[in-house]
């Protein structure tokens, strides 16, 4: 069960993950073209600290990406249309049934064996539970998502929880904010 909430996290946050990585981008250049304006090695060595961390804050963002894009390519090209169009496009439930010709009913049994398989894909490239639990450490805002998707299945709260989450990752990224759960 656990597997298959990261599964949904990560699909959930992987339109995110561009915006992520560019405030990275931008907090990076940003800390860079501060670190010209200080003389003492003591502020050079803390600005190189923080451009480190946030240049592993985003390896973290790319290799979920890769994760999920990899998962993505090895699924049944069904069970990649029904996870894109649900998680990515933020297509609601009943217009996938529709769209696809199911019942919801039918949809709902087949998001789940979809994010069974997407699971199975994580694990057999290496993302066992301990592998993801290092992989999203000290990313506060993934690990806030996967507990809210503990919670709630509905396509509306999705919807609106990931734009919260996105905002919330972003703004702590701004805050210099390295601190782990």
């Amino acid at each position: 069960m656990e597997m298959k909430n990261w599964a949904k996290t990560f699909l959930g946050a992987y339109r995110c993950l561009e915006t992520i990585s560019n405030a990275i981008d931008d907090l990076v250049k940003k800390e860079s073209i501060n670190s010209g304006f200080y003389n003492s090695s003591t502020n050079t060595l803390e600005q190189f600290n923080k451009i480190s961390k946030l240049t592993e804050r985003k390896i973290k963002i790319i290799n979920i990406k890769v994760l999920v894009e990899y998962a993505l390519a090895n699924l049944k090209n069904s069970e990649t249309r029904l996870l894109t169009l649900f998680y990515i496009d933020e297509v609601k439930s009943k217009d996938i049934a529709l769209k696809l010709g199911i019942s919801n009913r039918t949809f709902f049994r087949k998001k789940n064996e979809a994010l069974s398989h997407f699971s199975t894909k994580l694990i057999e490239k290496g993302y066992n539970l301990n592998r993801i639990l290092e992989l999203v450490d000290g990313e506060n805002w993934l690990q806030v998502a996967y507990k809210q998707n503990l919670q709630k299945d509905s396509d509306d709260l999705f919807n609106l929880q990931r734009l919260k989450l996105i905002n919330y990752a972003i703004k702590e990224i701004k805050k210099n904010k390295f601190a782990y759960l």
